[in-house]
């Protein structure tokens, strides 16, 4: 997992500000040689990524946002010599300081704050690196944004989000798209990801809230009480993660995500307590587990992606067994963001699971279930290109299973929700289509289920004039 990231050219174009991680998920800022490559390590800044490092125009001092202090998901803005020497916080305030980019002078740097309540613009006069009076506003409810820099000209160049992802509560039969509504009555378009209690009682789901994008405290777990209504939020030592199973228990919630050291994986947290705990952690500290899902049992499922077998995990033990074979099988068993991939019954007795393919120069989608206990794998449903499909749910009876089918050459198609019988027979639509609808989660009744649906974009912005929005009044 070892990489570079490069995030700014020197003024006199003779090296590269980079980001560079390491295989323990640590990070260092360095300068990189356009010459010859050659590092020059600035910090070892541990397993946290700065939102945004900026090198002054002189070359001499190098900006940077990092937690307060260790577990902290409010930021301040440091400073540092290129030479690792005199690093000492530029800015520090209670509130969340990030993204600092020096203007093309040298004598400010413009930064992000939800000092007021709102993420907005912030600058600060720096001479020598040290701050020159009090930072000022420059632009008011920005928004959680990604800061590419400024230009000669004085234009500061960022990149927003824009566009809702919700999660909906539906019932599943009747007019499910008309009668579905948002979970949440807060954070309206930033809820994403839910699964459903195994006593039907509570509706967990995802929350991104924070004012850093992909960092402690960024995603807020909730969850909802169906008979008051009352949300309880919990706050895990996580960067990010989507939902993917309740523990047949009721206790845990598997997750998928990043952990607050960097690592991806699946992860369970504790639904009391929030406390997280990777599944598995492999001999180099790494949690590798990309998909997994809860066995009625309590133990866990997930596919090795190195040896492609099917595995069963005793959480408490850390004994493994093989379920399924794949590789021998011949199962290519798929998973992305627009559904899990496969899932085990509710019985725990067959797999149901999704395949991409190719025929000639033809892709195809098709859905397909697998008794564990042996015997031949069934097709229930088929897609030809450009329509594909994927799994998304299995009914609490086990008889039937719910997938979604959509054109992939149109990304703003609406995404359609179907059923059908593991007995087989023909698919049929339900009364749901929405863009991007995926992770649906069906309710132990049978009788409502959970989706999202929406597709956050980005689009690059300009703030046209910003230095002269500095200079002294004549």
């Amino acid at each position: 997992n070892e990489g570079v990231e490069p995030v700014e050219w020197s003024r006199d174009g003779a090296s590269i500000l980079s980001i560079l991680t390491r295989a323990d998920h640590s990070h260092q800022l360095a300068l990189m040689s356009v010459d010859d490559g050659a590092m020059q390590i600035v910090k070892d800044i541990g397993p946290v990524t700065p939102q945004r490092v900026s090198l002054s125009p002189d070359g001499e001092f190098v900006v940077y946002d990092y937690p307060q202090r260790e577990n902290a998901s409010a930021r301040d803005i440091f400073i540092i010599r290129r030479d690792g020497s005199d690093e000492r916080r530029l800015i520090e305030f209670p509130a969340t300081d990030v993204a600092p980019v020096w203007t093309s002078e040298g004598d400010r740097v413009v930064f992000a704050s939800d000092r007021s309540g709102a993420m907005d613009l912030w600058s600060v006069q720096v001479s020598g690196g040290v701050v020159q009076g009090e930072p000022e506003v420059v632009r008011r409810n920005i928004g959680r944004l990604l800061a590419l820099g400024t230009t000669d000209a004085g234009a500061y160049y960022y990149q927003q989000t824009v566009g809702a992802v919700e999660v909906y509560d539906a019932p599943l039969e009747g007019e499910t798209s008309r009668d579905a509504k948002p979970i949440s009555t807060t954070y309206s378009g930033s809820n994403i990801s839910s699964v459903w209690s195994p006593d039907g009682q509570r509706i967990a789901f995802a929350s991104r809230r924070g004012p850093v994008g992909f960092a402690r405290g960024f995603t807020t777990l909730a969850i909802r009480d169906v008979r008051t209504q009352e949300v309880r939020e919990l706050m895990p030592e996580m960067n990010s993660f989507l939902l993917r199973a309740w523990s047949p228990d009721g206790e845990k919630i598997l997750v998928q995500g990043q952990d607050a050291q960097g690592r991806t994986g699946a992860s369970a947290i504790d639904v009391e307590t929030g406390r997280v705990s990777p599944i598995v952690l492999n001999a180099a500290g790494q949690n590798d587990i990309r998909r997994a899902d809860w066995r009625p049992d309590g133990s866990v499922v997930f596919i090795n992606s190195a040896s492609q077998k099917l595995l069963a995990r005793d959480p408490s033990t850390g004994r493994e067994h093989v379920l399924l074979d794949l590789k021998i099988e011949g199962l290519k068993v798929v998973g992305n963001v627009m559904g899990r991939g496969f899932r085990l019954s509710p019985d725990g007795k067959a797999l149901a699971y999704t395949v991409n393919d190719r025929v000639g120069n033809t892709r195809t989608a098709s859905l397909w279930i697998r008794p564990l206990s042996g015997g031949a794998s069934k097709e229930l449903a088929h897609a030809t290109a450009p329509e594909t499909l994927m799994f998304q749910d299995w009914t609490p009876d086990g008889a039937a299973v719910l997938f979604t089918r959509w054109s992939f050459q149109s990304p703003k198609e609406e995404i359609s929700l179907w059923r059908v019988a593991t007995a087989g027979g023909e698919p049929e639509p339900l009364s749901l289509s929405r863009e991007a609808l995926r992770d649906v989660s069906v309710n132990p009744s049978g009788s409502r289920i959970t989706f999202t649906a929406g597709n956050p974009g980005a689009e690059i912005w300009a703030l046209e004039n910003l230095l002269t929005r500095f200079q002294p009044k004549l």
